[in-house]
């Protein structure tokens, strides 16, 4: 159908300027320096033991879901 095809046009649109302005910004900042990484890794790290993520998302989202959620 013609006007899902140009619905689905224009949406791609905005998504494109959308992500191409995201990239733009992006682009603009400052890199982070390697202790400001290594911080952002080790709170990730301990983000993930606090919540016994292991490493394996299926894994842990299994243990984690409630039953009536399953």
């Amino acid at each position: 159908d013609g006007s899902r095809a140009s619905l689905a046009d224009g949406a791609r649109q905005v998504a494109r300027g959308e992500g191409e302005q995201i990239a733009a910004n992006i682009g603009a900042r400052a890199m982070l320096q390697p202790d400001e990484v290594t911080e952002i890794m080790r709170r990730v790290r301990a983000r993930q033991l606090a919540v016994g993520y292991e490493g394996n998302y299926r894994d842990w989202i299994a243990k984690v879901t409630p039953p009536d959620l399953q």
